[in-house]
């Protein structure tokens, strides 16, 4: 699953060894601690996502659902302080406008 947050994208997979954790990718490491900020961040400089962490499945659930009952913005993009993140956001944006619109 990826997910864009006003502070980073993240990619969250189940851990491919433990059924009780989920696995949180990104390719910065405070998009991962600006959401988790205690979680143990593991670095694999050759990897898609070279950030990852560990989180428990509740932890990740708790984290999102917070983020997503606090919201009060109406323009996701608007939101996005950091302009090379927001730069990157409004390519995929109009990258699956152009594929996706019918």
């Amino acid at each position: 699953m990826w997910i864009a947050h006003t502070e980073g994208w993240i990619s969250i997979v189940a851990h491919r060894d433990d059924p009780e954790v989920l696995l949180v990718r990104a390719r910065r490491d405070d998009h991962i601690t600006h959401l988790w900020p205690d979680a143990e961040i593991i670095i694999l400089p050759d990897a898609d996502y070279r950030y990852r962490a560990a989180i428990s499945r509740e932890m990740v659930a708790e984290v999102i659902a917070e983020v997503l009952i606090n919201m009060e913005y109406d323009d996701f993009k608007s939101h996005v302080s950091d302009v090379e993140l927001r730069t990157s956001y409004l390519s995929i944006w109009d990258f699956m406008r152009e594929r996706l619109d019918e």
